[in-house]
């Protein structure tokens, strides 16, 4: 959901000195300091502005200070800390600096992305903040981080932004661009703004300390420059394979960026998603299209803007490929299981009815297989019994001890980037109330069903091994990777009387028994939920093996 800020800059007489140097070693924030406080929740501890924003709801938090101006030349400075990694929606902005008219374009440095960046950005009376330095990625991508900030302005055309991490003694220069030279002011605000825009987590706690205002720029000195890297040093593309119809891996030898990379298959199109198939290692990439390729057909498969970590670009890649399936099935049984598997073979193992508020989550189904062996998904259904809805799943391949995601299309940019992801048209709508969900394989084998009770917004429903239990994930869900484990004090399971399943099912609770058991040889057969008065509560089984 989008916010929208509005800030107002006012043109006031100031009365302070040409240099602010705030270390914050006094006490508490109050009237007796020229800060003003516009949110409750700012406060100074260990010589920093501190402000704590665990488990509150989603707001813009700022405190903000009078600052004259010099149109010779302007410096600012500051420390940020962060106890978390921040992100596009939980971050700091710093408004540091305001033309008037006939312009009236603020600029503001945001210290947190998804790529973990600091950028300066220029926002103009109307229309969304543009971003007019983009800085290094993954320099703020730890548990918890801290980074100093510089930004200079130069004769009141020039802006240059710098940035230097905790324990380092040189900057970095981020770059430089020309700013607004029109609507010098005497002064104006800087305004720091804590934002949290999705329900936070415990210690959720940004610090600021050592913010210098000057009127005069200083030296910066900088670290020594990489040379750029030989085309050897570069990752390189290791192969290029179909996943499905629609879906093509590309596997790199080193990790590299996406983000702005553009995955084409001539006739076809762009795709509409990438996503890494390890968000952590980064060396695999799955690009999916919108139509899906014929077999036999010859196509051109290419790519171009993929570059390493460090944003040195790969050379655009282009080859012609005859898109063919294999004719023979596979002897080996430790290749791809295409024929009857049994019951148990693959779960579904979590379920998210009500996503609400929790930030890239949407309704999804997650299946889960078991087995030591690839399945083929092809043609097996999808029922929502409760909605009277089934649907045929694609020819995708299930790996052995992996996950896959069932979500509408139309959400499907929405979910992370850990699970194989397989979009369905007209997904079913997942009923907050509680629904029975089944799924049969290509000869209607009913492979697995369960029933989830009334839904909690921002929480799926997750496999474990006392049961089902409410996700405990601070996200909400964990689609596409191993479950949460169970609160001790969590709501009740959905089914207590359906049979235990771990929350690793890559490690599977294994009963010892004489006589195998095979799945479905013991059933539940009756259950009786709400007696009578002078009745009770049962459940049978039945032993049909």
């Amino acid at each position: 959901m989008k916010q929208f800020i509005l800030f107002l800059f006012v043109l006031l007489p100031f009365c302070v000195a040409s240099q602010v140097n705030e270390m914050f070693n006094g006490p508490e924030i109050d009237s007796a300091n020229p800060w003003r406080v516009d949110s409750a929740g700012f406060f100074i501890k260990d010589g920093r502005l501190q402000f704590d924003a665990s488990r509150r709801a989603k707001g813009v938090h700022t405190v903000k200070l009078d600052i004259p101006y010099n149109a010779d030349g302007m410096e600012w400075i500051f420390d940020v800390y962060f106890s978390y990694k921040p992100t596009n929606n939980n971050n700091v902005r710093v408004f540091v600096y305001a033309t008037g008219e006939p312009t009236n374009i603020a600029y503001f440095i945001q210290i947190g992305h998804n790529d973990g960046n600091v950028s300066l950005y220029s926002w103009p009376p109307s229309g969304d903040p543009q971003r007019i330095i983009k800085g290094r990625s993954n320099i703020l991508t730890k548990a918890s981080n801290g980074v100093r900030v510089k930004l200079t302005l130069e004769n009141n055309s020039k802006m240059s932004l710098y940035t230097r991490l905790e324990h380092e003694s040189s900057f970095y220069k981020e770059g430089e661009c020309k700013v607004a030279s029109l609507g010098i002011r005497k002064g104006g605000v800087l305004n720091l703004q804590c934002r949290y825009m999705a329900a936070s987590m415990d210690n959720m706690i940004t610090s600021f300390d050592n913010i210098v205002v000057s009127d005069h720029i200083t030296s910066t000195p900088l670290e020594p420059e990489e040379p750029e890297p030989s085309p050897a040093e570069l990752p390189q593309l290791l192969s290029v394979e179909p996943v499905s119809t629609s879906m093509l891996c590309y596997t790199f030898d080193k990790p590299v960026e996406i983000r702005e990379a553009v995955f084409h298959i001539s006739e076809i199109g762009e795709a509409y998603r990438k996503t890494y198939v390890d968000v952590e290692k980064k060396t695999a990439v799955n690009a999916l299209f919108e139509d899906e390729m014929e077999v036999g057909k010859q196509y051109t498969i290419s790519y171009q803007g993929v570059t390493d970590l460090s944003g040195n670009s790969l050379s655009d890649y282009s080859v012609e490929v005859k898109f063919e399936v294999e004719g023979e099935e596979p002897d080996d049984e430790d290749e791809k299981d295409t024929g009857d598997v049994p019951s148990g073979s693959i779960l579904i193992n979590e379920v998210m009815a009500k996503p609400g508020d929790a930030p890239e989550m949407v309704e999804y189904v997650e299946l889960y297989n078991t087995t030591s062996v690839p399945i083929s998904l092809n043609k097996w259904e999808y029922k929502n019994v409760t909605g009277k809805k089934v649907r045929n799943l694609p020819d995708v391949i299930l790996k052995a001890g992996s996950y896959a995601v069932l979500l509408a299309r139309d959400t499907f940019s929405l979910v992370g980037n850990t699970a194989l992801l397989i979009p369905i048209e007209n997904f079913p709508a997942l009923n907050d109330q509680g629904a029975s969900l089944h799924l049969y394989n290509a000869s209607g084998t009913l492979i697995d069903s369960i029933t989830y009770t009334k839904a909690t917004a921002g929480k799926s429903w997750e496999r474990s091994a006392s049961g089902w239990h409410l996700s405990t994930d601070p996200r909400g869900g964990t689609p596409g990777s191993v479950n949460s484990s169970p609160d001790k004090e969590e709501e009740p399971p959905v089914n207590p009387d359906e049979p235990d399943s771990p929350d690793n099912p890559d490690e599977p609770d294994i009963p010892v028994t004489t006589d195998p058991v095979q799945p479905r040889d013991i059933i539940i057969n009756e259950l009786l939920p709400d007696p009578y008065a002078g009745g009770s509560e049962y459940i049978e089984l039945y032993n049909r093996s």
